[in-house]
């Protein structure tokens, strides 16, 4: 009887180990199969894009002079079209947001906002933070043209260091730090390269006050997420 009961026992565990891995793999079939079906991110469909970026600023320094310093950030793209309308996918209508980032240094540093003439400290950074809406056109799949326009928030960790006029809010001459929201407005430029990849230029202008011109653009590679 105890043979006969082991005998019986191997064959449930076998059967046991057989059925789960035969569940393993019908689960990892599923899963390969709902990937191939999931649709392909274009630029007509794609709810949330993320896109790191590269590119410059250009500015008045405390001066007067036109400068640029190199940047870098991320831009944050939500789409609300395909919420609302999923058959108007020929136009894009959003949110634009995101986060950029410049060493500005002293007047005299570098593009990279280093090495700056003997005596002068390098310490200068300005954060800039796009609070905008985005209408756009998808020409195809592969190729959108929008605009973008709201305000710019910009911190400058020393105030002088970025000349953007002579208002209060912009505090051109003091070497206090300063957070300061002028009107902005742009283009964006995308076209997409693969799988749910697309290239983006972003060329901005920030209104300042006094007539003052501060420019920001970008290049970068948009992760099309949802």
């Amino acid at each position: 009887m105890k043979v006969l009961s082991l005998v019986i026992a191997s064959v449930f565990a076998v059967n046991a180990v057989a059925f789960a891995q035969e569940e393993t793999r019908a689960g990892t079939q599923k899963s390969v199969a709902a990937a191939a079906d999931a649709p392909e991110r274009t630029l007509r469909n794609t709810n949330l894009a993320v896109s790191p970026q590269l590119g410059l600023i250009g500015y008045n320094d405390n001066f007067g002079n036109y400068t640029t310093r190199g940047a870098a950030g991320i831009g944050v793209d939500l789409n609300l079209i395909p919420m609302i309308s999923p058959k108007s996918n020929d136009f894009y209508g959003g949110l634009s947001s995101g986060g950029f980032y410049s060493h500005v240094g002293a007047t005299t540093s570098n593009f990279f906002g280093t090495n700056p003439d003997t005596g002068a400290e390098s310490k200068g950074s300005l954060v800039l933070i796009p609070m905008d809406a985005k209408l756009g056109y998808n020409m195809t799949t592969r190729a959108r043209i929008s605009v973008h326009g709201g305000a710019n928030v910009i911190y400058r960790s020393i105030g002088n260091s970025v000349d953007l006029g002579t208002s209060s809010s912009s505090t051109a001459q003091t070497s206090d730090s300063n957070w300061s929201i002028f009107p902005n407005a742009g283009l964006d430029l995308e076209v997409g390269i693969g799988k749910n990849i697309a290239l983006i230029a972003r060329p901005d202008f920030t209104f300042a006050d006094s007539g003052n011109r501060f420019f920001t653009g970008m290049v970068g590679v948009t992760a099309m997420a949802l």
